[in-house]
């Protein structure tokens, strides 16, 4: 099919690129026992001494192209300096815009370019972010630092998201400490004020190709030696028990009005009667176990994170070209950085995808469960249809609803 793209269009289909995805982040550790042993638990570091392994996941030419045309503006473009905090005045124009001649003069005197949300424009930070979120079901993010040498971003700190680190370039030095909060929420930010580092548990040098992975909650930081630093931070921006809670709460309390009523009068004067109060309470936590409906806001939360991830439209556009040469022989799959839910009805199959709720006669459920579960097929070999002539209906639909690709 690519001669037909090349023959026919005159265009190219561009560079086939190894995609990294999160299976091979944390190989050769597998999944199952990433999971048991490690997630939410402890640390977790895979040294594979290959300084080339992050090499078509992040290049100093995406660094370049990202600063040149995509990252104008503060604080997706933002500067760090452990030593001394660095205004946003002292980079950017009156308008936002970054000066980038300023930008690499204060790089070259010590400060770490912080490159935001860089999945959003690089299309393999975008592929490895969606490989996580198919694995854990939140959304994930890749921050990028650029440290020059002998330097240090960010002070002693905790992060309130579980974090895997990657050395793409050079080293850095890390430093571990102990976690004054066991799995912090997001607005529960380390207070040097207040919360203790705890005492140096660890220091190891952190080298290209390496991957460590640490829950939210443990204090750190990190230094560059004699040579930069390039690493990605892919975050893991999930929810926790306590937005569920807090979610399910505020229906419960929208739709029955004893919730809804006022503390009594005089609740906060200096003798409230705090027993009749406290029965009150203990009353309406006990409704609210009652009615609360779990899976209606599991529900809630499933559509918004599908909803949320957009589609990854590499290739699509190739994929209409071609789609007048579509055939019972054509060999096509979904497109792996899907994100969907499929709901069986009476007389329907509906396909959650994207920002899309697509319906479908019931009679297509086994081929459409098949389509979406196998890597790769030919349009012939879609189960429970009668013909040919109807695999290839659902499929040209597919295709042009960006679920399947041809390959």
């Amino acid at each position: 099919m690519d001669s037909i793209a090349d023959s026919k269009f005159g265009l190219g289909l561009g560079r086939q690129e190894k995609t990294l995805s999160f299976q091979d982040l944390i190989a050769p550790l597998g999944l199952d026992q990433f999971m048991a042993t490690y997630y939410e638990k402890k640390e977790l570091r895979i040294q594979r001494n290959d300084p080339q392994f992050f090499s078509t996941l992040l290049t100093l030419d995406d660094i370049d192209h990202h600063l040149t045309h995509v990252g104008h503006n503060y604080p997706s473009v933002n500067v760090a300096n452990a030593l001394d905090s660095v205004p946003k005045e002292a980079f950017t124009f009156s308008d936002g815009r970054i000066d980038k001649t300023r930008l690499y003069e204060l790089y070259s005197q010590g400060c770490t370019i912080v490159m935001r949300h860089m999945h959003r424009t690089v299309p393999a930070l975008a592929r490895l972010c969606r490989s996580a979120e198919q694995v854990f079901s939140c959304e994930f993010q890749t921050n990028v630092y650029f440290t020059p040498p002998g330097a240090q971003g960010f002070k002693i700190h905790y992060d309130t998201h579980d974090i895997f680190a990657l050395q793409v370039l050079g080293k850095k030095r890390w430093r571990i400490y102990g976690t004054p909060r066991e799995l912090p929420l997001a607005r529960q930010d380390f207070n040097p004020t207040k919360d203790s580092p705890g005492d140096l548990s660890a220091e190891f040098d952190h080298n290209a190709g390496d991957v460590y992975y640490f829950p939210r909650g443990l204090v750190h930081d990190a230094v560059t030696s004699a040579e930069p630093s390039i690493h990605i931070t892919l975050g893991m921006l999930s929810q926790t028990w306590t937005e569920l809670m807090l979610e399910s709460l505020l229906a419960v309390c929208h739709e029955n009005v004893e919730f809804r009523h006022n503390l009594p009068i005089g609740a906060l004067a200096e003798a409230p009667d705090l027993a009749a109060m406290e029965t009150t309470f203990r009353q309406l936590v006990s409704r609210f176990a009652d009615k609360a409906r779990f899976e209606d806001i599991l529900e809630r939360f499933r559509d918004a994170f599908i909803t949320s991830r957009q589609p990854l439209n590499w290739g699509r556009s190739r994929d209409h070209l071609l789609l007048p040469e579509l055939n019972a022989d054509t060999v096509v799959g979904p497109r792996p950085e899907l994100v969907c839910h499929l709901r069986e009805t009476a007389d329907q199959i509906v396909l959650h995808v994207h920002t899309a709720e697509i319906a479908f006669p019931a009679a297509v459920a086994a081929a459409l469960t098949y389509s979406l579960g196998t890597p790769s097929f030919t349009v012939r070999d879609m189960p429970g249809l009668a013909d040919d002539a109807s695999r290839l209906v659902l499929a040209r639909r597919l295709v042009r609803e960006g679920i399947l690709t041809i390959a």
